[in-house]
């Protein structure tokens, strides 16, 4: 068969093919150009004089022999390939030694990749991020409360059970802190030497810095003065080392009438949870080491009233720390270098400021409560603050240009000056 002929584009199978036939008509054609002139008892089968086999002295070759030997010969390589099949699979082999792709780590990575039947496996990712207690979304359990706190599902935090206010609220309190200073930081370097650090990149945060003189001017009184607030160490004897109590925050009645011993002060009810007689805001586990006052983290709910709009604000990782200086005891503790941290989320205050929004709306024309009508500047203000990202697992990044920020970091600093509680104020 002359080039002409050939089939280059031709599967391999089919050139096998083709060399068969080629084969077969040669052999016939032979057997035809030798009829009859073998010798009597000769074998009939196929045979021809050769180049160089002068009087036909090759061996007799069969024509299935010559059929079988070039099959053989020319293997069908289209028939002996492997075809990967990836169909509908995601992931594990291609039946031929090969693989259709690998599964990414599951829940962020932080679970290892599953491949089943070649898909890749779809977990649940438990969700308990600044949870306590309670479900996880994934039928487990964020955690078990201890002493006598039960679950709240709602928030995922440990509290109180009831109680009967008229009866079990509190009688006595512990070593007591008056709040007399407290700072907003706003210098870069300042913030970044005090401030606590959320990203964990060595550096404080404060989302409220650009606001800090407008805060600071609506909250410090012009003139040094106490400001209604104490910090209680409950249950502590020694202010200076106390190896694991309750830290509570409480309000306390502003410029009493008639005025009350120096060193006297009387909470108010509205610090408390009358349905557990516990303070509505606490620090479990708080400890003092050699001086140092550390509480927290912890989810805290900051309640305040607003002209008769009582709102909410949770804040996330809430951590008070300072020096707390010799000399305290039962009439109170002095405290220097105090810090006090935390997180609020964007959702949080976008809430908040619908709430503020409804309220005015709300109002009757002509007696809208300026503090909260002013919504619309809180909601301007937003993206000024949230200078934090979350990441999903609980932990935050810096904000940047591709990442947006919907949390705000918060920090203060305050001194503390020693007081006394003597009791509920009238």
């Amino acid at each position: 068969m002359d080039e002409s002929t050939t089939c280059s584009g031709c599967p391999a199978g089919l050139h096998a093919l083709l060399a068969v036939l080629a084969l077969a008509i040669l052999a016939l054609a032979v057997t035809a150009c030798n009829a009859g002139s073998g010798s009597p008892g000769s074998d009939p089968g196929l045979h021809a004089d050769l180049p160089g086999d002068p009087g036909g002295t090759t061996p007799d070759v069969s024509l299935d022999t010559a059929v079988d030997d070039t099959m053989d010969a020319v293997p069908d390589a289209a028939a002996d390939a492997c075809q990967p099949d990836c169909r509908e699979r995601q992931c594990g082999g291609d039946g031929c030694g090969g693989s259709c792709g690998t599964c990414p780590g599951l829940c962020g990575g932080t679970e290892p990749a599953a491949c089943s039947a070649g898909l890749c496996a779809q977990a649940c990712c438990p969700s308990c991020a600044d949870r306590q207690c309670g479900p996880d979304g994934c039928a487990g359990l964020c955690g078990v409360c201890v002493g006598d706190k039960v679950c709240e599902p709602l928030t995922g935090q440990c509290a109180y059970p009831a109680c009967d206010w008229a009866t079990e609220k509190p009688a006595t309190w512990g070593p007591a802190g008056q709040l007399w200073e407290l700072n907003c930081p706003a210098d870069k370097t300042v913030v970044e030497q005090t401030c606590f650090d959320f990203t964990g990149d060595g550096l404080g945060d404060n989302g409220l810095k650009t606001m800090c003189n407008q805060l600071v001017a609506t909250l410090v009184p012009v003139e040094p003065a106490p400001m209604p607030l104490v910090a209680v160490l409950e249950g502590v004897a020694d202010v200076l080392a106390a190896p694991s109590f309750t830290l509570r925050v409480q309000p306390v009645q502003d410029k009493p009438d008639p005025p009350l011993p120096a060193g006297d002060v009387v909470v108010t009810e509205a610090g408390y949870d009358t349905g557990t007689c516990h303070s509505l805001h606490e620090f479990p586990g708080a400890s003092v080491v050699a001086g140092r006052l550390t509480a927290g983290p912890t989810a805290l709910v900051f309640r305040f009233n607003m002209e008769g709009l009582v709102l909410s604000l949770p804040i996330l990782q809430a951590r008070i720390d300072g020096q707390v200086q010799p000399g305290g005891g039962a009439n109170g503790f002095d405290l220097l270098g105090g810090r006090v941290t935390g997180i609020v989320l964007e959702q949080s205050l976008v809430d908040m400021t619908n709430q503020m929004h409804e309220a005015c709306d709300a109002a009757p024309a002509g007696s809208k409560p300026s503090s909260f009508c002013n919504y619309k500047t809180a909601v301007s203000a937003l993206p000024l603050i949230l200078d934090l990202h979350q990441v999903g697992d609980g932990t935050y990044i810096p904000k940047s240009k591709g990442v947006p920020g919907d949390a705000a970091s918060l920090c203060f600093t305050f001194r503390l000056a020693a007081v006394r509680v003597t009791g509920f104020a009238p």
